[in-house]
């Protein structure tokens, strides 16, 4: 990607030498045993409240506990229509075989296209490990073997979480290549094995402070209410809550540092 320091945070935009100088100790710190073992990196050199779920996750209910009840749906005429349906619409249309996992993910990919122009929702592509997720689903989906109410269900990471194989940018040109192999957050294995189908890691500020990351201002698709809209947002899970809004995903994975989540 390209970065113009214009469109900087403006936490940073003053002082760029000394945020390089804490980008390099976070690097440095990384590599260390006790860096190794915090997810939020870069967050423990900035002083940023520290979120440890990545880290001590909560404990599981077994999936065999969870239960809903269906309701039955018809699909929708077009792709937002569908989009905007809830977790437990679409999984009803996908194990009546109304739509597959598959075309989900071709839709929620479109639905990506069309609005990350303007609103700079998306910060790291997962398309690949998507379809991979998609057609596992899908084959369940064909024997009527059923994992979890969120099966085949696309989603959103926050990219503040590591997805192994894919980079944590933190929104920050200078961690685009911290492309992570040795770890994944639990929050994302726990969806994954659940059936879940991972198609982008969102945007955030650059390293969740101010409100723009590499590709410039993050965006908030509120009009009114608890944003003036569209504006630069200020909340790091932005990227998240825009893809929900917006139908690119019925469901994203977040936290919650100061209020972003609200």
């Amino acid at each position: 990607g390209t970065y113009d320091q214009s469109d900087d945070s403006s936490f940073y935009k003053d002082d760029i030498s000394a945020w390089t100088s804490k980008v390099t100790k976070s690097r440095e710190f990384r590599k260390t045993a006790s860096g190794k073992a915090y997810n939020y990196r870069n967050k423990v050199l900035m002083g940023l409240a520290q979120t440890r779920i990545l880290n001590d996750p909560p404990s599981i209910t077994p999936k065999e506990d969870v239960t809903f009840s269906l309701p039955s749906v018809t699909l929708p005429d077009t792709d937002e229509g569908i989009m905007m349906l809830s977790i437990l619409e679409m999984q009803s249309l996908l194990r009546t075989r109304q739509i597959t996992s598959v075309q989900l993910t071709d839709i929620s990919i479109a639905m990506l296209q069309k609005y990350d122009a303007e609103f700079n929702i998306v910060e790291v592509p997962t398309f690949e490990i998507a379809y991979e997720k998609a057609a596992a689903a899908d084959a369940l989906f064909a024997k009527g073997e059923y994992i979890s109410y969120v099966q085949g269900i696309p989603f959103a990471i926050k990219d503040t979480f590591d997805l192994k194989g894919y980079a944590t940018a933190y929104g920050s040109w200078q961690f685009l290549d911290n492309v992570i192999d040795d770890f994944e957050s639990p929050l994302a294995t726990y969806a994954m094995e659940a059936g879940a189908v991972p198609v982008f890691k969102s945007s955030v500020p650059q390293l969740t402070w101010g409100t723009a990351n590499f590709n410039g201002t993050v965006y908030s698709c509120l009009h009114g209410g608890y944003s003036a809209g569209p504006g630069n947002s200020g909340g790091s899970s932005i990227g998240s809550g825009n893809g929900v809004c917006l139908g690119v995903v019925p469901v994203a994975i977040c936290e919650q540092t100061g209020s972003s989540c609200q």
